[in-house]
């Protein structure tokens, strides 16, 4: 789908995927002597399945950086919807919403806005965006206030003051 359709896109935050690219690379040079040991036939079997542990260990990071960049987040006039690879993987309409969670994890310095509501087949879905992966979550805010404005149950009590603090 097209961004006209699905609304603006999130802009992403990269911090995430260059540590992701720190750890791969501190991997690949960590293995660089066992590797060079296996060549010259200084280790046995147990070289090279250390050496293929920590090839698998730095492919694995480096998927998973490849994963989250193509994590999209798409802010419509009458939903929010989350594609990976183009491809749209879950919608969530404002209209549709049951609950709001605002939170900030101090440990990574991230902060997640959790909604609750169903899918489009009536499953309930908690469609969660984070400062981890969107650069800013001022935008996805906007229209969820206006949700909020409409219907403040939506909100707990004990979420308002968190609600309130997020700087936009």
């Amino acid at each position: 789908m097209n961004d006209a359709v699905l609304g603006e896109a999130m802009e992403q935050n990269r911090t995430v995927s260059w540590i992701l690219l720190g750890f791969a690379v501190i991997m690949v040079l960590a293995a660089a002597p066992t590797a060079q040991e296996v060549v010259v036939g200084a280790t046995g079997w147990s070289g090279v399945v250390a050496l293929g542990v920590m090839a698998a260990m730095a492919l694995g990071v480096l998927w998973l950086r490849w994963a989250l960049l193509n994590i999209r987040v798409h802010v419509g006039p009458e939903a929010v919807t989350r594609t990976w690879r183009g491809e749209v993987k879950h919608v969530l309409r404002y209209a549709d919403i049951t609950g709001v969670r605002l939170r900030r994890n101090h440990r990574v310095r991230a902060w997640m806005l959790t909604m609750d509501g169903p899918d489009p087949y009536g499953r309930p879905q908690w469609f969660t965006v984070s400062t981890m992966y969107a650069r800013n979550l001022g935008l996805l805010l906007t229209q969820v206030d206006r949700e909020v404005a409409r219907r403040p149950e939506l909100l707990a009590e004990h979420e308002q003051v968190t609600w309130v603090s997020y700087p936009r």
